[in-house]
């Protein structure tokens, strides 16, 4: 049995956003991002600021990073030696298997 070409176009075309649909998500995603961060009555994405600066490659020392996929959570404790470079230390990855374990991972409402 072969590729039915109509049939993919079909569902392609069905999965295809033009250029101004897509500027449209992006600028309503972004709208949604800046109501959370306001903490917006009905914003539909709950945000928290990190006040975090963003990285310079000159940091040092041991640090913890944590990664919620979908599927995997996966810590790594990795050392940085302030030249941009690093080494994995440890490295732990384990499936999800509970049903529900976000919600005690994620904040149910922005912090005061």
């Amino acid at each position: 049995m072969g590729l039915d070409h109509k049939k993919f176009k079909e569902i392609k075309a069905a999965f295809t956003l033009d250029d101004d649909t897509l500027h449209h998500i992006a600028d309503d995603f972004r709208a949604e991002m800046h109501a959370g961060l306001a903490h917006k009555e009905g914003a539909s994405l709950r945000m928290l600021r990190t006040f975090a600066g963003l990285p310079t490659g000159r940091e040092t020392g041991t640090f913890l990073a944590l990664d919620f996929g979908g599927t995997n959570v996966r810590a790594l404790r990795l050392r940085l030696d302030g030249s941009g470079k690093y080494k994995v230390e440890s490295k732990v990855a384990k499936p999800l298997t509970l049903p529900g374990v976000y919600e005690y991972v994620c904040a149910d409402a922005p912090a005061d």
